[in-house]
């Protein structure tokens, strides 16, 4: 037996507990599958169907044309008075979102909920003056600390890489960034945008691997040794 539908049957056989005992005149099926069909609908539909339920007993506004303070909200399912328990079975809906509906349908009327971000910018949005921050920051670093390649790895056309020193992590390079903006009294971004922002804008700038992380003589030593052995191999 589906879950819901013993739950449904259960309420129904207990009761809702209210002294009107609303419960009594519903059928399981019909409740049943009005739960199956509320759960088909967008957040949007649903909101509409739930507020076109709600009346409010003695209005919204005062006779003076004043927006009520408190208002007695009676619900309804399938065209009767119901308790909130019951209503909340019926719609298959929380108490807490619910409630919230209930505040809005008293402020607004059955008009469709909006999210209050909309149309608003999250004070947390990275903003074109933070991204150049980073970028000139990442720059002037890589300029004092960096140590710049020659020529792009072979089969690759873009920049010549520019390497730091492979004691740096990305975490310790965030940490002067941070404290950069902060002697200059800016805002400064967390970890995920700074390292987005260095990936997307300025790749070519990268920490060395131990591997990489060699001076010139190393490096001379290096191209000696292979040239040796490929003299050796012919």
């Amino acid at each position: 037996m589906d879950a819901d539908y013993a739950t449904v049957r259960q309420f129904l056989e207990i009761g809702c507990g209210c002294k009107s005992k609303c419960t009594v005149n519903f059928d399981i099926g019909q409740v049943y599958h009005h739960i199956l069909n509320m759960r088909e609908l967008t957040k949007e539909e649903k909101d509409i169907i739930v507020m076109g339920n709600l009346k409010c007993g003695n209005g919204l506004i005062t006779k003076r044309g004043k927006p009520r303070k408190r208002s007695m909200v009676s619900y309804n399912a399938f065209q009767k008075p119901v308790c909130k328990k019951t209503f909340m079975l019926d719609n298959d809906i929380g108490r807490s979102a619910l409630e919230s509906l209930v505040d809005h349908f008293k402020q607004n009327g059955p008009l469709p909920r909006k999210h209050g971000n909309v149309g608003k910018k999250p004070p947390q949005a990275v903003i074109y003056d933070d991204v150049k921050r980073v970028v000139e920051f990442l720059q002037n670093y890589a300029d004092t600390y960096g140590i710049p390649q020659p020529a792009a790895p072979r089969g690759s056309d873009n920049t010549p890489p520019i390497y730091l020193d492979s004691g740096k992590t990305k975490l310790t390079i965030h940490k002067e960034y941070i404290e950069s903006c902060r002697e200059a009294g800016v805002r400064s971004l967390q970890r995920i945008a700074f390292c987005e922002i260095w990936k997307s804008c300025l790749c070519h700038i990268r920490i060395a691997s131990p591997r990489d992380d060699v001076c010139a003589t190393c490096e001379g030593h290096r191209k000696n040794i292979m040239k040796a052995i490929e003299e050796s191999e012919k």
